[in-house]
């Protein structure tokens, strides 16, 4: 993706992207966002300097209705990384998500589950890994671990 950026914020994103960047992070995670956000800017606040409330909450509402709106919240939470004055949404403006009922293996779908685990295979770049695969899974299952 092209790092052209056109509103006010624009030296801010390329800062905050310099910033992951520096952290591990591979751009092609969020750089999206911060196009849409640049975007979004450019269209609606296209005079503004400083992430105000009212920038905020229309940004963060635009996704509304979909995980969006909390994705979108954290870009902004982002912003305060690299020294930028922002209107930050407290982390609790979203509801938490509920967790879904568990699924419970039947004795076939267990058996080929850790059948599948033991059966990984080696790979070059991560050599132990065929043998960590099985033994994460069994720990999980057995001390009844569930990822949400």
């Amino acid at each position: 993706m092209s790092r052209s950026f056109s509103s006010n914020f624009a030296s801010d994103i390329i800062q905050m992207i310099e910033y992951k960047e520096a952290l591990g992070y591979k751009p092609s995670s969020y750089e999206w966002n911060l196009q849409n956000f640049d975007r979004f800017c450019l269209e609606n606040y296209p005079k503004a300097t400083v992430l105000i409330k009212e920038i905020v909450l229309a940004w963060c509402q635009e996704g509304e209705g979909d995980s969006r709106s909390e994705y979108r919240a954290s870009t902004i939470r982002e912003f305060t990384a690299i020294g930028k004055e922002a209107f930050v949404l407290p982390s609790n403006w979203f509801p938490a998500s509920k967790a879904g009922l568990p699924y419970l293996f039947t004795n076939e779908e267990l058996s080929n589950f850790f059948s599948a685990t033991d059966h990984y295979p080696s790979r070059a770049n991560s050599p132990l890994l065929e043998y960590i695969v099985p033994v994460i899974f069994r720990l999980q299952y057995a001390c009844g671990m569930r990822p949400q």
